[in-house]
């Protein structure tokens, strides 16, 4: 047998494996995904290969896994300290919104790459409290519109998104990285989330929610919804996440659509199926409708 091969095979089979368990919860999505940073290791090995591998087929082979070995050894100690990870240092932004008073209604886009993502409902007197801890410079934005012109402000715009992160912020990104967001509970929110979190919790039981829009390229989706909404408020999930958890307030008139994308859903009895991907609950209260569309390989909705 080709060494050489051999190798490459074993290192492939490995990496499989590693993702598996992640996928399945054994392993730390955040971790697997650090892996990806010591891709410039191929470069290394490569070299040996040329340099040793016509001359010293077997010392090439120990020097290749013994490059490897380091290598994730180095990632396994830089993920689990606490002050670095990967190659850059995470750093923490506050942010903070204006009072509440004079607000009518409000607007949050988060585009951010992997990372620990976590949106609340809290009472604080501000639009918005939160943190974000990133090995990259977040670019916040927080704009105030007057309605009408010369009254008291009426919207509260706020973006978060990765200002300086490149293509290589997506993928090699880690679950160190963590946005944590409280919204002010009596203000209608929209919320434009753009993700490729590795864990995603929206508990908006709090949160007087008007329109959601989730793009996640998450292994975890975690969302309630609370009973207080616009009427008519819609939910829309268009991702690759790989388990979507959804809980429902039991009181409201609820639409739910899935797409033929989804490999399983599991819904709440409570639900009367008008159709092979649609669900319908009649609470009583205001329209809600959910959908969830390409991707999603498994769907949990609950009504609480």
């Amino acid at each position: 047998m080709n060494a050489a091969r051999f190798f490459w095979g074993l290192v492939l089979v490995g990496l499989g494996a590693i993702f598996l368990a992640a996928n399945l919860g054994w392993v730390d999505w955040g971790f697997a995904l650090s892996l990806l940073q010591l891709w410039p290791l191929i470069l290394v090995m490569i070299g040996i290969r040329l340099l040793l591998g016509q001359r010293a087929p077997t010392l090439a082979i120990v020097l290749m896994v013994l490059v490897l070995a380091t290598g994730v050894a180095i990632a396994a100690v830089g993920y689990n300290t606490s002050g670095w990870h990967g190659w850059n240092t995470a750093k923490t932004t506050t942010i903070e919104g204006p009072a509440t008073q004079g607000f009518t209604r409000a607007h949050a886009t988060i585009d951010i790459g992997a990372a620990t993502v976590e949106v609340t409902g809290q009472e604080t007197g501000s639009m918005v409290q939160g943190t974000y801890r990133s090995r990259s410079e977040p670019h916040i934005q927080q704009t105030t519109t007057a309605t009408p012109a010369g009254s008291p402000p009426g919207a509260y715009s706020l973006v978060v998104s990765q200002a300086n992160a490149g293509w290589w912020a997506i993928p090699f990104g880690s679950a160190r990285e963590e946005l944590k967001l409280h919204l002010a509970p009596t203000i209608p929110w929209t919320l434009d989330v753009q993700t490729g979190a590795v864990d995603a919790t929206f508990d908006l039981t709090d949160v007087m929610l008007e329109a959601l829009t989730l793009k996640a390229g998450a292994s975890s989706v975690d969302l309630t919804v609370g009973p207080r909404i616009v009427p008519g408020a819609k939910v829309t999930i268009d991702g690759g996440a790989a388990a979507f958890q959804l809980r429902l307030p039991r009181q409201l008139d609820i639409t739910l659509s899935t797409s033929t994308g989804v490999s399983s859903v599991d819904v709440d009895k409570g639900f009367n199926t008008t159709s092979d991907d649609t669900y319908v609950h009649s609470g009583g209260g205001e329209d809600l409708r959910v959908d969830i569309k390409t991707g999603v390989s498994s769907v949990e909705v609950q009504l609480y």
